[in-house]
C-alpha cells in the first residue's frame, strides 16, 4: 500500500480514497452499508467504547431507519467537507463491521495542528491486532491526506486492546483541552 504524499495529494473531500490493511478495506460510507453497520451500532459491548464526544448522537441504534438517517448525516457532512466517515469492510466477509471518521483542518481556520480519529467497530473486532492494523493505516495515510501534524483519538480504560495498540504505536496520553478525557495523541514526527 502506498502512502499518500504531498506531490500526489488529492483532497479527500473531492475524491475519497479507498484504503486497505491486511484484514480491512476502508472506503466512504454508503447508504447500502446500513444493515451491516446496524450490527456494530446495536452492539451493546461496542457502545461502551464509542467516542461520541462533541457529536450530535450517541451512536446507539436499534433500528435500520436510525442507521440510515445516521449515514445520511455522515454523507451530508462529507459533502460540506466536515469529516470523512469511512466504512470498515472485513475483506473476508465483505461486510461493513464498523466505521472510522477522520477530519483535519482542510476547510476550517486552523487553530490546532491535529485531526481527530474515531474508530467505531463491532465488539468482536475490538482486539489489539485489528485495531493495530487500523491505527497503522491512519499513521501511514491520514497525516498527509488530512494535512495534520498530529492525530488525536479516544480510548476509554475498558478498551484495553485499543489502549495497548495505541501505546505500542507511539500514542501518548493527551489532556491539553478541557473536557477531553481518555484521549491519546501522536505527532507526525512523534518527537514530543
Amino acid at each position: 500500500m502506498e502512502n499518500v504524499n504531498e506531490k500526489t495529494w488529492v483532497n479527500p473531500y473531492d475524491e475519497c480514497p479507498v484504503l486497505e490493511t491486511e484484514s480491512f478495506e476502508l472506503r466512504l460510507v454508503e447508504k447500502s452499508d446500513a444493515a451491516d453497520l446496524l450490527v456494530c451500532y446495536s452492539d451493546e459491548k461496542a457502545w461502551e467504547i464509542f467516542n461520541a464526544d462533541y457529536c450530535t448522537s450517541d451512536f446507539r441504534y436499534t433500528a435500520r431507519k436510525q442507521m440510515e438517517e445516521c449515514i445520511d448525516f455522515w454523507l451530508e457532512a462529507y459533502a460540506v467537507k466536515g469529516f470523512v466517515r469511512f466504512s470498515i469492510l472485513d475483506k473476508k466477509t465483505k461486510k461493513a463491521v464498523g466505521t472510522a471518521e477522520m477530519f483535519g483542518s482542510l476547510n476550517i481556520e486552523k487553530t490546532e495542528d491535529y485531526g481527530v480519529l474515531r474508530i467505531d467497530i463491532a465488539s468482536g473486532y475490538e482486539t489489539e491486532g485489528y485495531l493495530a492494523e487500523l491505527i497503522k493505516l491512519a499513521d501511514g495515510e491520514f497525516y498527509s491526506l488530512f494535512k495534520v501534524d498530529g492525530i488525536v483519538t479516544k480510548a476509554v480504560p475498558i478498551a484495553t486492546g485499543r489502549t495497548a495498540a495505541l501505546t505500542k504505536a507511539g500514542y501518548k496520553a493527551y489532556d491539553a483541552e478541557p473536557g477531553r478525557k481518555d484521549y491519546y495523541i501522536k505527532r507526525r514526527n512523534n518527537d514530543e
